[in-house]
């Protein structure tokens, strides 16, 4: 079937629209409890991270340093935007369109100036005010986050049930969990270990892996392609790509009280 073509006043009354639209649904982004909350778990992710090993995450401590963070989050929900919505669903008239990838170019340039355009007069660069967002709830996670020894919080982190189906777990793929909860492997401690949180299992790395992951792979959230993809790229990092696959599904099969999900 055919398109309608439309008329030209038609044509950019529907491209003006897509052009707003970009603008609304950005700003409704970064207006939602769910990029908020996303945000703070990030901050409170890396703090603990950042008290097991300091060289593991990016430096905080300056402005400067969170509006490079900044900026790494509005790339990551550009990425995920351009991946996985279905522009034309937001422009009315637009499926009638001769041409609706001028309706896709026009929205992504709303949306990508509500992002890194110049602001209004009286107005904050949404990068800097992602900025302070991130020093102040950055500043929230070390006030949280209580200091702990290594051992402590590996000690903390699984249950002697959880322990022991993934100690299980591991050995049938020769491989172990070391007495500070880091996975060995042919004499080798890993920089990986096993953690369940809200009886969820998660592989934590503490080679940046995580955050290489997110930009590398331009995943934002923490979903099932996420735990595929960080699993691939500390099994890189830890030289042993094809025996920690195996660990990580064997783990996953065996399961433990609660639906698997690496971070």
């Amino acid at each position: 079937m055919t398109r309608k073509k439309r008329s030209e006043p038609d044509q950019d009354r529907i491209l003006d629209a897509a052009e707003k639209a970009g603008i609304k649904y950005a700003n409704d982004q970064l207006g939602s409890d769910y990029f908020h909350e996303w945000v703070r778990e990030q901050m409170f992710e890396a703090e603990q991270m950042r008290r097991s090993d300091p060289s593991s995450v990016l430096p905080l401590e300056t402005k400067s340093h969170a509006r490079k963070i900044a900026r790494n989050m509005l790339q990551q929900l550009e990425w995920d935007t351009k991946r996985e919505l279905n522009v034309l669903d937001y422009v009315p008239g637009a499926k009638d369109l001769v041409a609706p990838e001028e309706v896709v170019k026009k929205f992504y340039e709303g949306f990508d100036w509500a992002l890194h355009g110049d602001p209004a007069p009286g107005d904050q660069r949404v990068e800097d005010w992602l900025a302070d967002e991130i020093l102040e709830l950055n500043r929230e996670a070390r006030e949280k986050v209580a200091p702990e020894t290594r051992e402590a919080k590996r000690a903390e982190a699984l249950t002697p049930e959880q322990r022991d189906v993934i100690v299980t777990a591991l050995r049938h793929y020769g491989a172990d969990l070391s007495s500070d909860g880091f996975i060995t492997h042919g004499g080798k401690t890993l920089s990986v270990r096993p953690e369940v949180k809200k009886g969820r299992l998660r592989m934590i790395s503490t080679d940046g892996s995580h955050e290489a992951t997110h930009i590398a792979d331009r995943i934002s959230y923490h979903d099932e392609s996420f735990a595929r993809a960080l699993t691939n790229n500390m099994a890189k990092c830890a030289d042993g790509y094809r025996k920690i696959r195996q660990i990580a599904a064997g783990i996953r099969t065996r399961g433990t009280n609660g639906s698997p999900e690496a971070d």
